[in-house]
């Protein structure tokens, strides 16, 4: 159990946590692209409707479902891994690089794309997306 007005207050620092860790992750001009036209628009949505959720419910208390609790940070854990965070010649047509190829790919030069981790990142943040709905949506007013 938790207030709104400490939920909203949480809900807010995290999606500012978050975006501001994506964008660190993934220092890339492709990336903020997409930021800015997904994950931005997104947060905002969410952060307005936490805030008349807070305004029409002030002193009530809420409990949300743990399964999506658990859920959003892996969703989110993958999101992060599979974002484009090494960019070269991309406004050529060429591939980003995911964070986690750039860390765990020792060779030099160019190396081979991970498809599957390329082919990934927007099922991923489909899935984060979906899973942060889910939960804003199971959480009911006690």
């Amino acid at each position: 159990m938790i207030t709104t007005q400490a939920f909203t207050t949480y809900f807010i620092l995290y999606t500012f946590a978050s975006l501001v860790l994506a964008l660190g992750i993934s220092f890339t001009g492709a990336a903020w692209i997409i930021y800015f036209f997904s994950l931005l628009p997104f947060y905002l949505i969410c952060t307005l409707y936490c805030l008349s959720f807070y305004l029409n419910h002030r002193d009530r208390q809420l409990k949300f479902t743990a399964s999506f609790w658990y859920l959003i940070p892996i969703f989110q854990v993958i999101f992060m891994a599979t974002s484009p965070a090494e960019c070269r010649l991309w406004h050529q047509g060429r591939a980003c690089y995911s964070f986690m190829q750039s860390h765990l790919d020792n060779t030099q030069g160019d190396p081979a794309h991970w498809n599957f981790v390329e082919i990934v990142f927007p099922l991923s943040l489909l899935l984060y997306s979906l899973s942060l709905v889910a939960f804003l949506k199971k959480t009911q007013i006690q």
